[in-house]
């Protein structure tokens, strides 16, 4: 399994055809499996709850400045939508099982600006000597969802 790449994200843009929130939702989460993935069909562990998306300080005077998001709970307890996965070769964990043992990923739900022209999402990935997570945002271009220039700051060790 090959770990995120974020300049990677730059290049891709996939489109979301439909200006349904659940299906622009769905558009950005492509968008973000494509990348992670790489274009393989590796397997993944995928955590079944959405992880929360935080947001610093910094991040809100950068890359997420201007953007208007609404507000959301510090924890998250709904579960990933399986059209969100749909068509990757993954299998579920509860978060924490197996987390130290496995490679995993835990992916927060998108918020969209009040616009609809900006999303973002957080995600975090761990295996037992790596760790990678951050947060993206996305941008609509044109009916397009697109990594946005705007560059939060991510996390690897």
């Amino acid at each position: 399994m090959r770990s995120l790449s974020l300049p990677a994200l730059a290049s891709l843009a996939v489109g979301c055809g439909s200006s349904s929130p659940s299906q622009d939702r769905l558009a950005v989460y492509r968008v973000f499996f494509e990348t992670f993935l790489n274009g393989r069909n590796a397997p993944i562990l995928l955590q079944r709850k959405y992880i929360a998306l935080q947001i610093s300080d910094d991040e809100r005077k950068g890359c997420v400045a201007g953007i208007s998001l609404p507000a959301g709970p510090s924890v998250n307890s709904q579960l990933l939508d399986p059209r969100t996965i749909s068509g990757l070769n993954y299998m579920f964990i509860n978060s924490g099982q197996d987390s130290k043992r496995a490679p995993n990923l835990g992916v927060s739900e998108i918020r969209f600006d009040a616009t609809h022209r900006y999303a973002v999402m957080r995600f975090e990935y761990s295996c037992p000597l790596c760790a990678a997570f951050g947060n993206l945002v996305f941008e609509d271009a044109d009916g397009r969802w697109v990594p946005s220039k705007r560059r939060c700051g991510a996390g690897v060790s």
